[in-house]
Formats: C-alpha cells, sequence, structure tokens
C-alpha cells in the first residue's frame, strides 16, 4: 500500500483521469473530493462489501424461482413464476 500524506488542497492523481483532492480535514474525519470519469464506479468499501454479504446470503437461500415459489406459498398464491407487470393495461 502507498501511504501519501496531503494537506487541504492538495491532490493526488491516478492514471491520466482520476484525480482525488483532499477538501478538508476536522478531527479524525477527512473530507475528499473524487474527479473520474462517468464509466469508473466509484464505491465506498462498506457499501461494495455489504452487497457482496447480500449476494451470498441471497444465493445461499436456495434459487430465485425456489424463493418465488416460497413467499407465493406465504401469501397463499399458489405457485408459478411471475408473469409480468400486473398493473400494465392489456
Amino acid at each position: 500500500m502507498l501511504v501519501l500524506a496531503r494537506k487541504t488542497d492538495q491532490a493526488i492523481l491516478l492514471g491520466d483521469g482520476i484525480r482525488i483532492v483532499v477538501l478538508g480535514v476536522s478531527g479524525d474525519r477527512v473530507r475528499i473530493g473524487i474527479e473520474a470519469p462517468r464509466e469508473v464506479p466509484i464505491l465506498r468499501q462498506e457499501l461494495r462489501d455489504a452487497v457482496e454479504e447480500s449476494n451470498l446470503d441471497a444465493s445461499d437461500s436456495g434459487s430465485a424461482a425456489e424463493r418465488w415459489q416460497a413467499f407465493q406459498a406465504a401469501v397463499g398464491q399458489g405457485k408459478g413464476a411471475p408473469s409480468g407487470d400486473s398493473t400494465r393495461a392489456a
């Protein structure tokens, strides 16, 4: 891991298209700004970790079709796959 010290308004450049700027420091919190092309995904790690955990939990609980059937059975609608948007006009 590369560790750099920066002051407020100083930046770090990643490649040709990403710029990270220290906007401010207050106590143990740092505000940063990120300038990057729109096609570059920027996620907080804890958000990505939560999504990965949720995906693992979902895959452990059976297939989507099995979960749909269990849901329908629980609400008394019988078996079968969803047939589309029931609010759409015919």
